[in-house]
């Protein structure tokens, strides 16, 4: 299968909107792009395609939700990172305009999904007046990472404790941690992986380990590190998480 290009992304973000309207038309408003195809940081052969569906309130029987899409759009999504040899993964969902306003539902965790629709998005097919849709909050975003946290204690790291942890998972976790700071003591909001590390080191931010954040940033550009520096940065993770959620009041 050939590497993907920018051009064949967005035939591709095409002719998906319009398999996705023979799901149920009269109910798909838009569909956007969003990540790095519309955000110019879209690497061929490495990045994925993201986009958001927008649906009309009320119909999540036919097109499910942000955490569960419904069977059809499942298999479709599928279907098309199959058929395309997508990397990493293809995996757009269904946002009901009334979840884009205030008060958020914290169990959805939306407010960076609603960030990056707001600051990426670019529309591939359809009309919706995202002009309109309000940035969220310092205390939106708080209250998604607090949500979070509480999932993680209460479910996810008795499953997955920190030591058992992929160099994936590891990297995108303190990411996560380092794009949290960024947003709340800094009013930065970056999604691409790559800026993320520079940016937070650049900002004197606490925390910070210089050879875990090189391990980090060579996992983005070769995907492949040490089991020894795998466990370089669980260690560090597990003295970023505690920190960093004090520091942010997530604990």
């Amino acid at each position: 299968m050939a590497i993907i290009d920018e051009a064949t992304a967005w035939r591709i973000l095409r002719l998906y909107s319009a398999e996705c309207r023979r799901i149920e038309p009269g109910s798909l408003v838009a569909v956007y792009a969003t990540g790095s195809l519309p955000a110019g940081y879209y690497r061929p052969g490495q990045s994925d395609i993201d986009a958001v569906l927008i649906v009309r309130d009320g119909s999540e029987g036919v097109w499910g939700n942000s955490d569960t899409p419904c069977e059809k759009l499942a298999a479709l999504n599928q279907e098309y990172r199959q058929r395309y040899d997508i990397p990493r993964d293809f995996g757009p969902f269904p946002l009901q305009p009334h979840e884009l306003y205030p008060p958020y539902d914290c169990s959805k965790e939306l407010t960076l999904e609603i960030a990056r629709l707001k600051l990426q998005g670019r529309l591939a097919w359809g009309a919706f007046p995202l002009d309109d849709v309000p940035m969220p909050a310092e205390e939106d975003y708080l209250r998604d990472f607090r949500h979070f946290e509480e999932y993680w204690e209460s479910d996810f790291s008795k499953k997955t404790p920190i030591e058992r942890l992929s160099a994936t998972q590891c990297v995108n976790t303190i990411l996560m941690h380092l794009q949290r700071y960024l947003i709340i003591e800094k009013g930065i909001i970056e999604f691409d992986k790559r800026r993320t590390v520079p940016l937070y080191e650049a900002s004197q931010a606490p925390f910070i380990s210089k050879p875990a954040l090189d391990v980090v940033q060579r996992h983005l550009e070769t995907g492949t590190i040490s089991e020894e520096e795998t466990d370089l940065l669980r260690q560090y993770l597990t003295d970023l998480r505690y920190n960093m959620n004090g520091l942010l009041g997530l604990r």
